[in-house]
């Protein structure tokens, strides 16, 4: 069991992108116990400048690794309506026995989840149905796994094949993910891929891949800029906020203009390079 846990800690502290990443660190230096202390600063006033002091907290950069200050964070993050705040509680909460009970964290990936965060919904069906994990139900597994094909999510294969080496993979125990992949198979029937799947059944279409060529920033600089921006941008968390900055409306609500996805060029570079 501890590996599965060991496994979901490495990716709140490295995530994964397209073509490069850049992960956390521990550092004691004094610039990045500056970067910390403006970002904690900036964490009062704005909503994913939490998520950021999280993974300062969680990866010890610019102050002592605590899991336990990491999740507040996240889950304050959570609490204005964003979608990765949840996403990063719940999996922290699900890899670490110290911190709250297993439901509780599939309480927050679930609502991640099912604001179609993609990893939330790949977790949901990779923990769902894994009973290493100690909270096995295939048929909520199911449900979740018909979505991570249904967006195409790359680990799909890798969960039915170890469901297949365990005998569990069947259209009685998961009708819905059958059903899905036999539509993705029909879009594609000349094509064959591992599992008997076609090849491009889990992965976006031809006319879909835009090749991006990108020069990974330094954690540093990446963060400096961030800084930078909440210093100036308008603040996102008051004692009216409800995730939103439209009164009486939330963060789950699409077309609102919810901080989870600015358009400011920090938080698209923070988004593509820590928190894919």
């Amino acid at each position: 069991m501890r590996k599965h846990f060991l496994f979901l800690l490495s990716v709140l502290a490295i995530p994964q992108v397209n073509a490069a990443s850049i992960s956390y660190f521990p550092c004691a230096e004094q610039e990045c116990v500056q970067r910390f202390k403006d970002i904690k600063v900036s964490a009062r006033k704005h909503i994913n400048a939490n998520i950021i002091l999280g993974d300062m907290y969680l990866n010890g950069y610019g102050t002592d690794e605590s899991k336990s200050k990491a999740l507040k964070a996240f889950k304050k993050a959570g609490s204005w309506g964003s979608v990765e705040g949840n996403y990063k509680a719940g999996l922290l909460i699900i890899s670490d026995d110290s911190l709250a009970d297993k439901e509780k964290g599939l309480y927050f990936l679930r609502d991640s989840a099912k604001s179609g965060h993609k990893n939330a919904v790949y977790f949901m069906a990779e923990i769902l149905s894994n009973s290493s994990y100690g909270i096995q139900n295939l048929e909520q597994a199911n449900f979740w796994l018909a979505k991570a094909a249904e967006q195409r999510h790359e680990q799909v294969p890798k969960i039915i094949a170890r469901l297949k080496s365990e005998q569990k993979f069947n259209e009685q125990n998961f009708p819905q993910t059958v059903v899905v992949l036999e539509e993705l198979t029909a879009e594609s029937p000349d094509e064959q891929a591992p599992l008997g799947y076609p090849a491009g059944a889990l992965t976006p279409n031809g006319d879909e891949i835009e090749v991006v060529t990108v020069q990974t920033p330094k954690l540093g600089d990446l963060i400096d800029t961030g800084i930078e921006y909440y210093q100036s941008a308008p603040i996102s968390i008051t004692k009216n906020t409800t995730g939103t900055r439209i009164k009486g409306r939330s963060c789950q609500d699409e077309a609102n203009a919810c901080s989870d996805i600015p358009t400011d060029q920090f938080i698209r570079y923070y988004w593509q390079f820590l928190m894919d």
